[in-house]
């Protein structure tokens, strides 16, 4: 993982565990996950 990419897009974020970073020359592709329990959607209700 590159920490400093990670605290540079989501330091201001909260209850997110980012789980793999992967950079290429054209695509970079980020794999998190909440740290927080189930949450209903806010648009679904």
């Amino acid at each position: 993982m590159l920490p400093q990419l990670d605290e540079l897009l989501f330091s201001s974020v909260e209850g997110l565990l980012v789980e793999s970073v992967e950079v290429t020359d054209t695509v970079v592709r980020i794999e998190a996950r909440t740290t927080a329990g189930q949450m209903a959607c806010r648009g679904c209700g």
